[in-house]
């Protein structure tokens, strides 16, 4: 969407331990993009360097709309994610649950899901009539749930 080439590569146990490895990050997490001026992870600030290589599109186009994109971010990656990963414990069988813990996490889920509903009533997207990577982060970590 943003007109960057990327090349994937998919690493293995070996490369992970090697020194060039080591050199490329500093929290051994994956995504990692490799760039030439160093290394990004996290798949959220990989994102937001693509759109500011694309002239910011998708960033917002004011200091108020940089700061929700932001805002809405954040809320994904610390509210949204905790409630859907426990559920897809239960529904994938990533791990063990307990049914009163499941419950209470698709409470917190629908519970969350109804913010972003009440925060996109009466707008096309969540800044408003333009596309935003908060849109896009928040939908692609929505997928597995719907």
């Amino acid at each position: 969407m943003t007109g960057q080439k990327v090349q994937y590569v998919t690493v293995d146990d070996t490369f992970r331990k090697s020194e060039e490895y080591k050199k490329l990050t500093t929290t051994d997490k994956f995504p990692l993009l490799q760039t030439s001026e160093g290394g990004l992870h996290e798949s959220t600030a990989i994102c937001k360097y693509f759109c500011a290589l694309a002239d910011n599109k998708f960033l917002g186009t004011n200091a108020v709309q940089r700061s929700q994109v932001d805002q809405w971010i954040s809320f994904n990656n610390s509210t949204l994610s905790a409630s859907m990963y426990k559920v897809y414990q239960g529904i994938f069988g990533w791990g063990e649950i307990s049914q009163e813990d499941w419950n209470e996490a698709m409470a917190k889920l629908k519970k969350d899901v109804r913010v972003l509903h009440n925060a996109l009533e009466g707008k096309k997207w969540l800044l408003g009539d333009e596309l935003s990577i908060a849109d896009i982060i928040l939908s692609t970590s929505l997928l597995y749930a719907f």
